[in-house]
């Protein structure tokens, strides 16, 4: 089972246990904070930008690398055109080559509620640290290496697997 599948697993259990879940949500955190219901509990998601970040492939196909040469862009061009006649199977068993995660991924994650929101800045507190920490308790289940500071102003990280 690839990441991306854990992911997935993981984001239907915490549907299921009342949260909003996302994958690739937006194009950053401001939109996809906008984007959410106003009256959802608890809510969870990654946007593109974290996307290609963690799992190394941009929307338009180029590998995400710390140093990249003029030449590596012109040969991902190339190869970006090359796929516009591959049939759409193909072009989704390429996609799945990136499945793995390449670096931490950082998720969202809150609440969202009106009511929530005229509580006290305790009993608020206190129910924020009581869903990141039942976010990253299912995000392990699901085999997951998932971290959260205990700041509520961090986001969690879901960090990449040493292969030994």
């Amino acid at each position: 089972m690839n990441d991306r599948d854990k992911l997935e697993a993981a984001f239907t259990e915490l549907r299921g246990k009342g949260f909003e879940a996302h994958a690739r949500f937006w194009c950053c955190q401001s939109c996809g904070c906008a984007a959410l219901e106003e009256d959802v509990p608890k809510y969870i998601f990654w946007h593109d930008q974290d996307d290609v970040r963690a799992f190394g492939l941009s929307e338009y196909g180029y590998r995400r690398t710390p140093q990249i040469t003029m030449q590596e862009v012109l040969d991902e061009e190339t190869r970006r055109y090359e796929l516009e006649d591959v049939e759409e199977e193909e072009e989704e068993d390429l996609w799945k080559s990136y499945n793995f995660l390449q670096d931490t991924l950082h998720l969202s994650w809150g609440t969202n509620s009106s009511p929530i929101k005229r509580e006290s800045g305790k009993k608020l507190a206190l129910r924020l640290v009581a869903t990141a920490t039942e976010a990253v308790e299912v995000l392990r289940r699901h085999g997951l290496d998932a971290h959260w500071s205990g700041d509520i102003t961090k986001r969690i990280e879901v960090r990449v697997h040493e292969v030994v």
